[in-house]
């Protein structure tokens, strides 16, 4: 994970974003994992539901190529997160939260055929969608 500071303008620019007031002491952002880029996430938790605020700076970050892969396997049917905000020129993205539940701890020996049959299905889906 990268040590480089929150941007400041990002927890405000994720609240107006979601038309919520920007009061202290105010909701923060928890870095999430991430993945093999220089994309940062945070999830926001101002009360009820929470959602993941992406920091991708343009600089290093194709985030026009991120989001239409996004927009791809939402049309495939593949289950992404809804984008809910964005600002390309600062490389931040407002995005459902799909929550952090992993495979591994569900899985026994009952339920590993149906998971991987799961996957399986929707990687299929991915590479081979129907006419």
């Amino acid at each position: 994970m990268s040590s480089r500071p929150i941007p400041a303008d990002l927890l405000p620019w994720a609240l107006s974003s979601l038309r919520l007031p920007q009061a202290e002491p105010g909701p923060g952002l928890v870095i999430v994992a991430g993945d093999a880029s220089n994309r940062r996430y945070f999830r926001l938790d101002p009360g009820g539901s929470s959602f993941i605020v992406a920091e991708a700076p343009p600089e290093t970050e194709n985030n026009e190529a991120f989001l239409a892969v996004r927009d791809c396997l939402a049309g495939l049917g593949v289950r992404v997160p809804e984008v809910l905000a964005v600002d390309l020129e600062r490389g931040y993205l407002l995005l459902e939260d799909l929550g952090d539940r992993l495979l591994l701890p569900v899985l026994s020996a009952d339920n590993v055929d149906h998971y991987y049959e799961q996957a399986r299905d929707i990687l299929l889906h991915m590479v081979a969608p129907p006419d």
